[in-house]
């Protein structure tokens, strides 16, 4: 007699939460990147994204890691403070392979402007706010999943974009 058994397939409950627990993990990437952005913390996107990642921002174009890091500290710098609203998060899975998928995010942000030596404990204005949709692709790495690239579609804007936005591959008009 022959012990060995083929694992039994997942119930639709097993599936669902594995589902669940899938669609958590990339809505946390997701948060957490941008929260990484909005705290100057940019490093913490080497354990967010794939080295082979891909961004398309109003801010410019950057293809893999390293590309990445430098657009976003470029775009967010010190004097440059910003805020990321995240709401209406909808992660798709592959269903054939399960290691892939994609998820849409509108995206709320802010971005106000402080001298270097601005001591003030009140937070500075808003200069100029984005209405915008972020389309993420994801997927499963032996790390567990990471984001591998990411779109920024503007959809509205409220103030003047042009002061907060730096030409590509011109250093920021607010950073000195």
């Amino acid at each position: 007699m022959d012990d060995t058994r083929l694992p039994a397939a997942p119930t639709d409950t097993e599936r669902r939460l594995a589902d669940l627990l899938d669609r958590s993990d990339i809505a946390d990437l997701i948060a957490r990147s941008l929260v990484a952005i909005d705290e100057g913390r940019f490093d913490e996107l080497r354990t967010i994204y794939t080295e082979d990642s891909s961004a398309s921002a109003p801010g410019g174009q950057a293809h893999g890691l390293d590309a990445i890091v430098a657009q976003v500290s470029r775009n967010h710098t010190p004097e440059r403070r910003s805020q990321h609203l995240v709401g209406d998060v909808v992660v798709d899975l592959t269903r054939a392979t399960g290691d892939t998928a994609r998820a849409r995010v509108n995206v709320i942000a802010g971005f106000a402007t402080t001298a270097p030596d601005d001591a003030s404990p009140m937070a500075p204005p808003v200069e100029v706010t984005f209405g915008t949709v972020y389309r993420y692709r994801a997927v499963r790495t032996p790390g567990g999943w990471r984001l591998s690239a990411v779109e920024i579609d503007p959809v509205w804007v409220d103030g003047s974009p042009e002061r907060i936005l730096p030409p590509a591959g011109k250093p920021s008009p607010v950073s000195g």
